[in-house]
């Protein structure tokens, strides 16, 4: 039997603080685009020149050479830097030995007719970084670990702080005589951050009404009795990796509908964990907090609310979680989305929540990281909501 053919090599062209897959491919963090190629158990990586002994210590490439060595006729002949760039790119295919290459779907079109234009065809390879990227190796996780350890830490400053104020006499938080604001905890979560390594992404801090929109940043004055939605998300600065969690927590007593519509998302936050192993798929697991939903009166995207006697004016709007790597969104989806099995090495977040406009909403997360049987739970928070008498 004949082996089976050795694919074109797979080239990918741009930075890597911005671009996930490349830096997931060099493992080197620079804002310079630079040039990969590599097939089977051969890597180069192009990159600036004095950039080559960092690149040759951070990447796995098997071999970094400096790019301005690749046009070094071009720029004596008065080349523009545009020109230098796309001569750049099809002078690296051309070392490599290659006629043919695999790009990404995002990979840049100018070097895309470039390269065609001068004898090399390109064939779109949609799947090999993302089978890479989906899998998360030890050291992967470990990262992982580490940001979502920082990540809970900073939640535990939204939950220390909101815990130390104190209401005047209209329900108004007050903090040090102030009033304790959406905008006050964002800096004292950006700050803990900057301070650990992590890149400051904008956090959720919404109360009250504004934790209906589930993607409200928040802003102005937290009360008594009001949830506050609190979605943290930070990059590490270094190892490119996301962390994300969810809590929702209230100064006082919520009301009673609000302690219920907490209850039913840890509920379904549980049940979801219980529920996450390879060979299960994302529907399964949004169907199933769907169902556990409907059950409570809440509707959703799969039971809408004509369905429901009695539906609450609490919805599920959204897909039950995400991957999380070196992007905050990607594969696999616990969502209407995630028709292909979950998997060993999957990293996957699992957030339900309610909202009611007018009213507020409410949101658990948690990040977990498939096992052979099972998950691993990176978060140890819990999900208790009432912060204070």
């Amino acid at each position: 039997m004949a082996d089976a053919p050795v694919p074109f090599p797979l080239l990918l062209v741009a930075e890597t603080l911005a671009n996930a897959d490349m830096f997931a491919a060099t493992r080197f963090p620079t804002s310079d685009p630079i040039i990969s190629i590599e097939r089977g158990e051969r890597h180069l990586l192009f990159v600036t020149g004095f950039d080559v002994a960092l690149a040759r210590r951070s990447s796995p490439a098997t071999e970094v050479l400096a790019a301005d060595e690749l046009v070094r006729a071009e720029r004596e002949a008065g080349a523009s830097i545009a020109e230098l760039h796309r001569a750049c790119v099809l002078n690296a295919v051309r070392a490599f030995g290659a006629t043919a290459v695999r790009v990404p779907p995002w990979f840049p079109l100018e070097h895309a007719e470039h390269l065609r234009a001068n004898g090399i065809s390109l064939t779109i390879d949609a799947d090999t970084m993302a089978a890479r990227r989906r899998r998360k190796a030890p050291d992967e996780v470990a990262g992982l670990r580490a940001v979502q350890g920082l990540t809970e830490q900073a939640m535990g400053l939204i939950r220390d702080t909101i815990g130390s104020a104190s209401p005047d006499a209209d329900g108004v938080l007050l903090l040090d005589g102030a009033p304790l604001t959406s905008e006050q905890l964002r800096g004292i979560v950006q700050t803990f951050w900057v301070t650990n390594g992590l890149e400051p992404v904008l956090p959720i801090i919404a109360g009250g009404a504004q934790g209906a929109d589930p993607h409200e940043h928040g802003s102005g004055a937290l009360r008594v009795g009001e949830p506050v939605v609190c979605d943290l998300f930070p990059r590490h600065e270094r190892l490119r990796l996301y962390g994300d969690m969810t809590r929702t927590f209230c100064f006082g007593q919520p009301t009673p509908e609000i302690a219920a519509v907490h209850r039913t998302c840890v509920e379904a936050l549980l049940r979801s964990i219980e529920m996450t192993r390879p060979g299960v798929r994302g529907t399964d697991l949004q169907r199933m907090v769907s169902e556990l939903f409907r059950d409570a009166g809440y509707p959703s995207h799969t039971f809408l609310a004509e369905s429901i006697a009695d539906a609450s004016a609490f919805s599920y709007p959204h897909g039950l979680g995400h991957g999380v790597g070196y992007a905050i969104h990607e594969p696999p989806s616990a969502g209407l989305a995630g028709h292909e099995p979950l998997e060993e090495g999957d990293s996957l977040t699992l957030e339900p929540g309610l909202y009611a406009p007018g009213i507020g909403g409410c949101r658990v997360e948690d990040l977990v990281v498939l096992t052979a049987t099972g998950n691993e739970n990176l978060n140890r928070m819990s999900y208790e909501m009432v912060v204070s008498a």
